[in-house]
Order: C-alpha cells, then sequence, then structure tokens
C-alpha cells in the first residue's frame, strides 16, 4: 500500500484515500501512519521557535514541551480509542488500525500546510494576528472534518448515526482523558511527596 500516494490523495481526494486504507486493511502498515503523527508533532514543536513570537500564542520561553506533545497525543489517541469503541458497539466495520490509520492520515493538511503559515507569519505584523488565527482555524477544521468523514467511510455509516457516533465518542474522550489527567496529577503528587520524604530523611 502507497502511502505516500494516499498522502497526496487525501488532499484532493480524501475518500479515495480511505477507501484505499478499508481495500487494503490487512496490509496496513501501522509504523507508516505512526512516522505521520511524529512529524505532525514535530511540525508543531517547530512553530512554537519559528512563528512570529508578536502573533504566537505560545512563545520559547514560556513553552512546556511536554504539555505541548501532551494536549495533542491524549486527545488524538482517546478520539481513536473512544471512536473505535463505541463504533464496534454500534457495529462498525473498521478494525482498531483502520482507525489508527484513517485518522492520522486526516493530519496531512496541517503537515502540508502548517510549514507555510509558519513562514507565512514571519511577514505578519501584530494588527494582522487575526489573519493567522483565521487561516489556523480553517487548518483545524479541515482536519476535524477530513476526521469525520474517515469514520463515516470507515465504518458505513449515515450522516445522522455519524452525528450520534461522533456526540457519544466526544463524552467518551471527555471521560477518558479526565481519568489519565487524574491519574497523571496523582502521579505528579507521589514522587513529589517521595522526593520531600527522601530530601527530610537527608537531614534526621
Amino acid at each position: 500500500m502507497d502511502t505516500l500516494k494516499m498522502c497526496i490523495l487525501v488532499l484532493f481526494h480524501p475518500r479515495e484515500a480511505f477507501y484505499l486504507i478499508k481495500r487494503n486493511r490487512e496490509i496496513i502498515k501501522l509504523y507508516q501512519f505512526a512516522l505521520i503523527y511524529i512529524v505532525m508533532q514535530l511540525i508543531k514543536l517547530i512553530s512554537i521557535y519559528f512563528e512570529n513570537f508578536t502573533i504566537s500564542k505560545v512563545t520559547p520561553s514560556g513553552a512546556n514541551l511536554a504539555l505541548e506533545i501532551a494536549v495533542v497525543f491524549v486527545p488524538l489517541f482517546a478520539w481513536i480509542i473512544c471512536s473505535f469503541g463505541v463504533t464496534t458497539i454500534w457495529s462498525g466495520e473498521a478494525t482498531l488500525s483502520e482507525t489508527f490509520g484513517i485518522t492520522m492520515l486526516s493530519l496531512i493538511p496541517y503537515i502540508a500546510l502548517k510549514p507555510l503559515l509558519i513562514l507565512f507569519s514571519n511577514v505578519l505584523s501584530i494588527g494582522e494576528k487575526g489573519i493567522y488565527e483565521a487561516l489556523n482555524l480553517f487548518l483545524l477544521l479541515w482536519v476535524l472534518f477530513l476526521m469525520l468523514l474517515a469514520l463515516k467511510d470507515a465504518n458505513n455509516l449515515s450522516f445522522s448515526k455519524l452525528i450520534t457516533i461522533s456526540l457519544v465518542s466526544i463524552i467518551a474522550m471527555v471521560i477518558l482523558c479526565a481519568v489519565i489527567f487524574m491519574f497523571l496529577a496523582l502521579g505528579i503528587q507521589m514522587v513529589t511527596f517521595v522526593t520531600d520524604v527522601i530530601k527530610e530523611t537527608k537531614y534526621l
């Protein structure tokens, strides 16, 4: 399965790209789609350092790279898990690897256009910040549209069922993300507590 071909195809004929994944689900190479995610995250991190700082929401000095990675990683993979789980309950047709593949493929517009937006930001003034934010919003909406279209085509859903499954998946995502962040917070508190105890014992 030619992943590069599908990456180009999803920009112009997304339904054909999603159909190719569905038709070739037995030979899906997950590492190729994982590479798409890695490239997307790298571009996001690069944008922190190369966007025009006068219009950027995140500055290099104030950036928490772990948090920047997490705010994409957690919702994205929560969507994959939850949408697959919900569609399975609703007799969906897509496998987990197929759901992963179509979701990663939906990120291609970001990979293709975000570098151009980063360059474009450096010729804008602070008064033109609204233009840059509007372009980023358009890019985000494009990615979200592709994710929903991919979910619909992969599972052969009607429009009404797509809306229902999407809403249920989002609710499940919120619950899952809340649980994940709760355990992360507890883990951080535990590490802090143990560190403090170790420091205190040194003075005894």
